[in-house]
């Protein structure tokens, strides 16, 4: 897991981390890879590349040294309406309130 996990922070702006682009990265066929990430994550592989981004994300903002436009765009979301709403589903809250609590809480 080590190895997706680093294979996905090395790529974290790119939109197109799908299926293919990690199997090719980790040297394994399709229905291998997504046994795999299955089998130790619960989610599909294109679920946890999102959920890693999103995450990635969310310490970004809570860095408060990013808007929420340069922090997507820095985690491969182009498509900003996409993006709040996977954010908000992920940890309940839109990005601009994680920084409008960050800039009320200094």
């Amino acid at each position: 897991m080590q190895r997706l996990n680093s294979t996905i922070e090395e790529h974290i702006m790119q939109t197109d981390i799908d299926v293919p682009f990690l199997t090719d990265k980790m040297a394994m066929s399709h229905s291998t890879f997504y046994r795999k990430v299955k089998a130790l994550t619960g989610l599909t592989a294109k679920e946890y590349v999102r959920k890693q981004k999103l995450r990635h994300c969310y310490k970004l903002l809570e860095s408060g040294d990013y808007n929420v436009t340069e922090a997507a765009m820095m985690t491969g979301f182009n498509q900003m309406a996409h993006f709040r709403e996977v954010f908000k589903k992920e940890f309940g809250i839109l990005p601009s309130d994680l920084t409008k609590g960050k800039v009320q809480g200094t």
